[in-house]
């Protein structure tokens, strides 16, 4: 099992209003699959060794970073 981004922050991306246009509601619909998003630390009884710094992905909390800052740009944009 791996370390998720929180469940808030995904339910936060579901529904974005829109601008609505002479009385109409109009909604964007904001996904984006954060399933291989991996923090940094390693929790016992989780089989997440790879994804820390010193495994063997070389998972360092840069990368994560990085990872939620491109995110962000998406969502943003």
């Amino acid at each position: 099992m791996r370390t998720r981004l929180p469940v808030f922050i995904t339910a936060l991306l579901i529904t974005v209003p829109g601008f609505p246009q002479k009385g109409e509601k109009k909604f964007v619909v904001v996904s984006y699959n954060v399933e291989n998003l991996f923090d940094t630390v390693n929790a016992p009884g989780v089989d997440d060794d790879e994804y820390t710094p010193g495994g063997i992905k070389n998972w360092t909390y840069e990368r994560y970073e990085k990872k939620l800052d491109d995110i962000s740009r998406v969502i943003m944009s």
